[in-house]
């Protein structure tokens, strides 16, 4: 038998030898058919990428400009400096306050949402409300979990332990240093709790009906709030069945209540969290937040959100911004509820370091701690569960987020966009909440690490809305870290339907719908990318009747200024003469007065929602399965001219590889132009000679920095001049005493007073409208009947 393995064993051998031999020559014949480069490669991999770029062009239209749409959008300037940023930031101790999410408080530094139409526009807000969470340790201690004898000696006064509580996700705090009485009350008059895991319901018993008005109750201030208790009031005492209970009855002894039932004190949720509005917010946390007084008044508490306080933290005094403050007691890592997660396997065949998460980040995360947080559960549209304290995971969160690449933070950046625009509007708190775009981005990333294409992301983007609206339908989702927990189960349905409402929406038109949120994403430094055009773009996407005059009209050569002329005002270049005699034209303008007037009765009968002003964007338009030749010209044009826009940019704030991929796009674009009509043969040839002179020069940089430093990549901290500048355009001449000195004898990248004049002219708007002070009313939602379909 032995000689038989090792006569296969041999055999096995001898053929990996021979396919290695085969491949090596294959490799040495292709190295010596290109004369030892990998051009042979590269070009592979251009004919892949442009094949597939061209069949999305061809054959569905509607992802090809999602896919150009979502990469011309950005959140972030550098992602090599930001996540380098972010990584030193996860290591440094965070023992006084939690927050979970450095990439996006980054990205809120970068962007702001400011919608163009509606109820909330021209109002400043963050893409993303601020989230802290606050430890109250000092008050409340924490045992290990599986201990059970705890030293006492050098203990705070009060100490707890985890208990399993009947709702996943959930635990029960039992204070063990507490004396054995009941507070003078008799036996009787202590409530019994069962102790038992196994008699808590299914995932879904604890959800509203969809008849239910589960309504988003009406804010109460935290000022109201002046009970003078102590931590010793939050703790109540309970009846618990003993273990040898049933013992008892074999000896047919007559059974009293201190034979059954043992007397323990549980940490009360609720109570705690009064007492932490009331003596410990206004006081110690305010001042160490530098919430002033003012906003101290106007904080709130919802009883449809419980565990939250919604403020405003001021960075000066005309600034501020929202945050949810939560308080919480930290805990180590819980092994038990967090089995699933703790003990998974790779989920494909793939080589071991695809995996993710890794064997390291799996080491990281178990050493973090996880937050007690006094929230309830929702049961029969009600919250209770007075007793129990939800598992929260801040830090894990946190050092998740820097593990992923740019194009999963992307998408998880633009389904926060998608939240911003449609859903937080009419649910605030007490429904869909960012927490669960992030739990459903660690679940894509763990799927497929690998297939996240950054030129093809709308596909990827589409796959994931789809499975979360199926995830929303079947209610339903499972929590990243305890798997057995349904974390929908919390959620009233009729949010959950209002949410899929929207999300299957977007499956149906995803352009228009996605344009509109990223649309309101406003830039607010000058040291930033241009922003994308959407006027014009909508201009071409709607325009049916195309002729090759108004074509080339409104198109922009290369190195030519960026206008901001529309095809239609472009194409219209006779004007309908007014009317010379008065009489006609006021007969005119009553017409178009009457005709504005049954417009709006119209839409208040059809009862579609008050925008303010006309909105741009077509609900109703309907991509073509196969684009006009004129329009896939138009729509290649916008975009090269784009991507030479963005490259530039990329070469003074960003890094050198992600400048040569957008100068590959637009070489992309241009390929596929050149194919599509040979009228443009000129126009082509000037794109490919601007492609190639800023290829060369980023290549020229790279070199250098290589010779010069050892890495192609130098992390480019004069272009870091952060926009803090004042609301006046005047001001920004005094940014020229910030930027470095020109040297002749190097490559002069520096951004010049012209390019942060120029980005301001592209914004369009007015930078005394970006100030970052919010409305008291900022956490006010609107009926969940208006949610938009």
């Amino acid at each position: 038998m032995g000689v038989i393995i090792s006569k296969i064993t041999r055999s096995q051998r001898r053929t990996v030898i021979i396919k290695e031999q085969k491949k090596q020559v294959e490799v040495k014949e292709q190295l010596e058919e290109c004369d030892g480069s990998d051009s042979i490669l590269v070009a592979r991999q251009d004919a892949k990428y442009f094949n597939a770029i061209r069949n999305d062009l061809n054959e569905n239209p509607e992802i090809f400009v999602l896919n150009n749409v979502l990469m011309c959008t950005f959140f972030l300037k550098n992602y090599q400096e930001e996540i380098y940023k972010a990584k030193g930031e996860v290591d440094k101790p965070q023992d006084n306050f939690w927050e979970p999410h450095t990439i996006i408080e980054k990205a809120n530094r970068n962007v702001i949402y400011r919608a163009m139409h509606g109820a909330r526009k021209d109002i400043p807000e963050p893409l993303v409300t601020r989230r802290i969470y606050v430890p109250m340790n000092e008050y409340v201690e924490v045992c290990d979990l599986l201990s059970e004898s705890e030293d006492l000696s050098n203990s705070s006064r009060y100490q707890v332990k985890m208990e399993e509580s009947r709702r996943r996700g959930f635990v029960r705090l039992r204070r063990i240093n507490a004396n054995a009485c009941n507070d003078g009350n008799s036996m009787k008059d202590v409530p019994v709790v069962s102790t038992s895991s196994t008699t808590g319901t299914s995932d879904t018993d604890s959800m509203a009906t969809p008849n239910d008005k589960f309504s988003n109750g009406d804010p109460q201030l935290v000022n109201d709030d002046i009970d003078d208790g102590t931590p010793d009031d939050c703790f109540v005492y309970r009846k618990i069945k003993k273990q040898d209970a049933d013992m008892l009855l074999e000896d047919g002894e007559d059974l009293q209540e201190e034979d059954v039932y043992d007397i323990v004190s549980y940490l009360h949720s609720r109570k705690f969290m009064k007492y932490f509005q009331s003596k410990v917010f206004k006081d110690p946390i305010a001042k160490q937040l530098s919430i002033v007084q003012y906003e101290i008044d106007h904080a709130v508490v919802y009883q449809d959100a419980p565990g939250k306080v919604f403020c405003n933290v001021r960075s000066d005094i005309e600034s501020c911004y929202p945050v949810e403050l939560m308080p919480c007691l930290k805990s180590s890592w819980p092994d038990k509820q967090t089995f699933g997660f703790l003990t998974m396997e790779p989920t494909s065949n793939d080589q071991h370091y695809l995996q993710w998460p890794s064997k390291k980040m799996f080491q990281y995360i178990k050493m973090t701690e996880c937050a007690l947080v006094p929230k309830g559960y929702a049961l029969n549209g009600k919250f209770s569960g007075d007793l129990d304290w939800e598992i929260h995971f801040p830090m894990a969160e946190r050092y998740l987020e820097t593990c992923l690449r740019p194009e999963q933070i992307h998408c998880y950046l633009v389904l926060l966009s998608i939240f911003k625009e449609y859903i937080e509007p009419h649910t605030k708190s007490f429904g869909i909440l960012p927490e669960h775009l992030a739990n459903l981005i660690f679940w894509e990333t763990e799927k497929d690490n690998v297939k996240w294409p950054k030129y093809q992301l709308g596909h990827r983007l589409m796959e994931i809305i789809k499975y979360f609206s199926n995830c929303l339908s079947e209610r339903k989702f499972q929590d990243y870290f305890m798997r057995n927990r349904n974390i929908f189960r919390n959620i009233p349905l009729i949010h959950l339907d209002a949410a899929n409402k929207t999300f299957h929406a977007i499956t149906q038109s995803p352009t228009m719908l996605i344009i509109r949120a990223l649309r309101n994403i406003r830039y607010l430094s000058a040291y930033f990318y241009p922003p994308l055009n959407y006027k014009e773009l909508l201009d071409i996407l709607y325009k049916k009747n195309w002729n090759q005059n108004s074509l080339l009209a409104h198109m922009n050569l290369p190195h030519s200024e960026p206008d901001n002329i529309s095809v239609s005002t472009a194409t219209s270049t006779k004007k309908k003469s007014t009317p010379k005699d008065a009489v006609k034209q006021l007969h005119l303008q009553k017409e178009k007065k009457l005709r504005k007037e049954h417009r709006r009765e119209r839409q208040k009968e059809d009862g579609e929602i008050k925008r303010g002003s006309l909105d741009s964007i077509n609900d109703d338009w309907v991509c073509e399965k196969h684009f006009d030749v004129q329009k896939k010209i138009a729509l290649l044009k916008f975009f090269i001219n784009c991507y030479i826009d963005i490259a530039k940019t990329s070469m003074k704030i960003a890094s050198k590889k992600q400048t040569l991929f957008y100068l590959k796009q637009a070489w992309y674009l241009t390929k596929i132009l050149q194919q599509e009509n040979q009228l443009f043969a000129e126009e082509v040839k000037d794109y490919f000679k601007e492609i190639k002179k800023h290829e060369d020069l980023i290549l020229g940089i790279m070199q250098s920095n290589i010779e010069e430093y050892g890495n192609m990549d130098v992390l480019n901290n004069n272009a870091e001049v952060e926009s803090e500048e004042e609301d006046n355009l005047s001001t920004l001449d005094d940014v020229s005493d910030q930027l470095p000195e020109k040297n002749e004898k190097k490559i002069d990248t520096d951004i010049t007073i012209d390019d942060i004049h120029q980005q301001i002219r592209q914004k369009k708007i007015k930078l005394s409208t970006l100030t970052k002070t919010f409305k008291p009313n900022y956490f006010k939602s609107t009926p969940i009947e208006e949610y938009p379909s």
